[in-house]
C-alpha cells in the first residue's frame, strides 16, 4: 500500500483560469489512506523553474490531505511562517516542478 511516484511537469503558456486558489496536481494513481483531519502527508519538491512566490518562503513543497480525491497541493514554506498558499498566478510560461512522491494509499 505504499506509493511512489516520480514526476516532471512543465507548464507551457500562463495560467488563465481561476488564480487565486491554491494550486493543486491532480491525477494522483490511489487516494491516499485515511487518518484523522489533520494528519498530511507531505514532502519536498526536487526542482523548480519559474515560480514567483514571496521571498518569505524558502522552498516549495507538496502536501496530501489524508484520505485527499487524489491530488496534491503545493505549498511555500519558510522559519517561522507557517505555509503559504502557492496560486496559479506564480506561475509563468515555461514553469518547471520536477519530484517524487511516497504516500500511504487506503
Amino acid at each position: 500500500h505504499l506509493v511512489h511516484l516520480i514526476f516532471n511537469l512543465t507548464i507551457s503558456g500562463s495560467y488563465t483560469g481561476s488564480t487565486s486558489s491554491s494550486f493543486t496536481i491532480g491525477g494522483l494513481p490511489f487516494a491516499t489512506k485515511a487518518y484523522d483531519a489533520s494528519l498530511y502527508a507531505g514532502g519536498h519538491i526536487g526542482y523548480i523553474f519559474n515560480i514567483n512566490y514571496t521571498d518569505t518562503n524558502s522552498t516549495i513543497v507538496y502536501q496530501i490531505p489524508s484520505g485527499s480525491s487524489l491530488t496534491m497541493e503545493l505549498k511555500g514554506i519558510g522559519d517561522n511562517i507557517g505555509e503559504q498558499i502557492v496560486t496559479p498566478a506564480m506561475m509563468g510560461s515555461g514553469t518547471v516542478i520536477r519530484g517524487s512522491i511516497t504516500y500511504h494509499a487506503a
